[in-house]
């Protein structure tokens, strides 16, 4: 028998059992909320999974014991439980097993999958873990392994009806998806929409989120595509996402880099998936974003504890790696060119040290785009296809005009449904060579696997846009090795900015594929963005004035 004033639980067959010694007050508790059966064997009461009320009788019976009688709570796999499941699902029988253990388990299949094309392995795996958390997940598998396949795979198995919200780009590649993988009804919305189906699928795009009453819908699961944009309780965005998951019973977020540069973007995703887990923003702040103050007010823009946030988020969380799950898929290589010849200047009076480095990086990139045609010629001229970013417009709008028809130039003006198309042309005739693009417009969700070399002309600010623009083409379907090419200007802002980004990815990949603990560098590294990294560098050298000296730099050069 337990000591007195303590009550234990533990799951046992799909039913919650709960032992306590003898109390009159306790057993009146039992008998008022209903629903609990008795073991006359070792006295104890228990309550079935499957039952719909399961989580909030048992939560009432917690909450009694530790406030009107102020026992003890013991428990086992309970509290898990409770975090993954605010809500409890359609009745069905729940087993809790060994989630970690599911991830990597690709020896069984799902046989009854209603699928057109069937999952690889691991996918399978990943529909496997979706279920064990009775659709409350987020999936974080690196980007090119088919997160979307996934969360369609079980919405389909399990006959739910979805709500995707997606970027604008995204929403006619989740039409072509679904009914690529499957039988399933699809619709998609936009601002002027008037007609509402009740489609299986129904895609929306974050800035319209907020616009429609969906409940007429009646979906009861919301996906979430790219849901580190959901990384600001300040923004509607935010606020429109999370409302529409207050509707919904089971809530899918995709994003390859979930936790972006800071662990504070991570928060509003845990808060949908398992509110239960960190109910207190402050408590969440302090212990895993290395609060500072800065004389003004707290800033969470940095990391700390990260190896027990990392272990704290598995039970809902999943992310496997490429070299891990899919022997077969091509190498990615990378390289940098650089280039020690430029001609620019930066030109015009700053007051601050980012619009200085600013300019530098869009004079870079300017300088920089002669040398990258000169390269992409060499490329297209043995007859291969070649993806090409850029942070800005006049880099890409000199290579359109350079290269003509060659060229595939993926800009804003074009609409969803032209934009998918292009994507179609690139992807299936060899009428254009060359795709170019900015990172913000084409870095995520496109499938340009025909093109096998990606350049970049300049860098980005942070390491999830690198990454992101890489898998553009390291994706599954590739069958080639895909090799990267970074345009780096020799003695200039490029050097640091390559070199901190990676510093980056390595931190970012600590957190994301298995929490081990940062060195003292790397701790300070994950504090400052890269710019403000860059900044620091360069007032250590002398290049910028210090903090408490002023800041103003006339027009100077910058290579040459």
């Amino acid at each position: 028998m337990p000591e007195e004033k303590t009550l234990q639980l533990f799951i046992e067959d799909s039913k919650l059992v709960l032992i306590s010694p003898y109390n009159k007050k306790l057993i009146e508790a039992y008998r008022e909320l209903g629903g609990f059966g008795y073991n006359p064997d070792d006295h104890s009461r228990y309550i079935k999974l499957d039952t719909t009320t399961a989580v909030e009788k048992t939560q009432a019976i917690l909450d009694f014991c530790q406030s009107d009688l102020g026992w003890q709570v013991e428990d086992s796999q309970w509290k898990i439980f409770l975090e993954q499941n605010p809500v409890l699902p359609d009745p069905q029988p729940i087993q809790l097993v060994d989630r970690q253990a599911v991830k990597l388990d690709f020896s069984q299949k799902i046989e009854d999958l209603p699928l057109k094309l069937d999952l690889f392995p691991y996918q399978h795996a990943g529909v496997k873990f979706i279920d064990l958390t009775a659709g409350h997940a987020i999936l974080g598998d690196e980007m090119g392994l088919g997160k979307t396949p996934q969360a369609i795979a079980w919405v389909v198995w399990r006959k739910k009806k979805a709500l995707v919200v997606c970027p604008n780009s995204f929403k006619f590649g989740w039409a072509f998806e679904i009914q690529k993988f499957s039988q399933a009804t699809v619709q998609v919305l936009d601002a002027q929409s008037t007609q509402l189906e009740h489609a299986q699928f129904t895609m929306i795009n974050y800035e319209i989120a907020g616009k429609y009453d969906l409940d007429n819908l009646g979906y009861d699961t919301l996906i979430v595509d790219e849901s580190h944009k959901i990384k600001s309780f300040k923004s509607q965005r935010t606020k429109n996402v999370i409302q529409l998951g207050k509707q919904a019973k089971h809530i899918l977020l995709l994003s390859g880099t979930a936790i972006l540069n800071r662990p504070i973007e991570l928060f509003p995703q845990i808060q949908m998936v398992a509110p239960r887990l960190f109910p207190n923003y402050y408590d969440y702040t302090s212990k895993y974003c290395a609060p500072e103050h800065n004389g003004y007010g707290w800033n969470f823009k940095g990391a700390s504890n990260l190896e027990e946030l990392s272990e704290k988020i598995q039970p809902f969380y999943i992310r496997r790696l490429k070299k891990d799950v899919l022997q077969d898929l091509p190498s990615k290589l990378r390289q940098n060119l650089e280039i020690d010849d430029l001609k620019c200047d930066v030109h015009g009076n700053f007051e601050n040290a980012v619009a200085y480095i600013t300019a530098q990086k869009v004079a870079l990139a300017k300088s920089k785009v002669e040398k990258t045609i000169e390269f992409l010629e060499e490329i297209i001229e043995n007859d291969e296809k070649v993806i090409v970013f850029s942070d800005y417009l006049d880099p890409c709008e000199k290579i359109e005009k350079h290269f003509g028809e060659l060229v595939l130039y993926y800009h804003s003006s074009y609409s969803s449904e032209e934009r998918a198309e292009l994507v179609y042309q690139f992807q299936n005739t060899d009428s254009y060579k060359i795709f170019v693009s900015t990172m913000k417009m084409a870095g995520v969700a496109l499938t340009l696997t025909s093109a096998s070399k990606v350049v970049f002309n300049d860098l980005p600010w942070t390491p999830a846009d690198l990454r992101q623009c890489e898998d553009r083409a390291h994706r599954v379907g590739q069958v080639n090795s895909v090799n990267v090419y970074r345009m780096i200007g020799k003695n200039t802002l490029d050097e640091d900015l390559i070199e901190v980004l990676n510093q980056k990815i390595e931190i970012l990949d600590k957190v994301l594929d298995g929490g081990k603990k940062l060195t003292l560098e790397q701790e300070l590294i994950s504090n400052r963005s890269v710019a403000a990294e860059i900044i620091e560098r360069y007032r250590i050298r002398g290049i910028l004035p210090g903090k408490d000296k002023g800041f103003h730099i006339q027009s100077q050069a910058l290579c040459s």
